[in-house]
């Protein structure tokens, strides 16, 4: 007589690997965080209460997200979770990275216009001088970062677990200390009065750098959640995924700050 345990075996090895990480593909959260994303970029535009509401589940979704990615760290890497040579997560950071292109091509071509049209008619572009002193000194500091964060990962994959956490909290500083400058630029260009309905300039200005800002800020939450899981021990030579997902995502914003040096305190382009 066959019991219902029997009838229903304990999955091992490669095949509960396999069930595993399909659970976890299961997994309601990124629904929940990409669902409260959409309420929020509607409350933006239509009423703060739908903004708030946004924030809220968005936070939730990621929350729940990050909570249950640290209990699978464990689990043991089946087949289904790589396609060729490297994982799917890696494919999945390679194309959101290139979504983000797509936004910020959006928001420099934006740029651009207001440009070409203020200079056709006569207007001064932009109406105030710029801190290009402190501003090159603050992209000093983020392409810093970028070195730390990539020197993190070739700690990690040595083993090196100090040396890993040591380059993580390096970039963490660093990257804290590019956000509090570019407060600070804000609050002096608002006392000049360059906000963001003041004119064309201080529209794409604040549009464009804010949302870099923005995503330093993600960034910055990004490398504090691998920082908490480096301190449990949840990364080394063989699972370090979420870093290498991490540091990509880093590097981008290094190299979207570059070309927003050069194009709004250079003029170079």
């Amino acid at each position: 007589m066959s019991s219902a345990k029997s009838a229903h075996p304990t999955p091992t090895g490669a095949h509960a690997g396999e069930e595993e990480e399909m659970a976890h593909h299961l997994s309601p959260w990124p629904i929940i965080a990409a669902f409260g994303a959409t309420i929020l970029a509607i409350g933006i535009v239509t009423h703060p209460v739908v903004l708030f509401v946004g924030v809220i589940a968005t936070l939730v979704g990621l929350g729940g997200w990050v909570r249950e990615d640290m209990h699978f760290y464990n689990h043991p890497m089946p087949a289904l979770f790589h396609h060729g040579k490297a994982p799917n997560p890696f494919w999945g950071v390679i194309l959101f990275l290139g979504t983000e292109v797509v936004l910020f091509g959006a928001l420099f071509a934006a740029y651009f216009q207001g440009r070409t049209t203020a200079l056709a008619n006569g207007d001064p572009w932009p109406q105030v001088e710029l801190p290009y002193v402190a501003t090159l000194i603050n992209t000093i500091v983020l392409v810093t970062s970028g070195g730390t964060m990539h020197w993190a990962m070739m700690r990690i994959q040595k083993n090196d677990r100090k040396g890993f956490l040591i380059g993580l909290g390096l970039t963490l500083l660093l990257g804290a200390a590019f956000l509090a400058q570019q407060v600070r630029e804000y609050i002096e260009l608002i006392h000049e009065h360059v906000t963001l309905g003041s004119s064309n300039f201080g529209s794409t200005f604040y549009a464009l750098t804010g949302t870099h800002g923005l995503h330093v800020f993600g960034g910055l939450v990004a490398i504090f959640i691998v920082f908490v899981r480096a301190l449990r021990g949840q990364f080394d030579k063989d699972r370090y995924l979420l870093v290498e997902g991490a540091a990509f995502y880093w590097h981008f914003v290094d190299v979207v700050w570059i070309f927003l040096f050069l194009v709004i305190y250079q003029g170079v382009i």
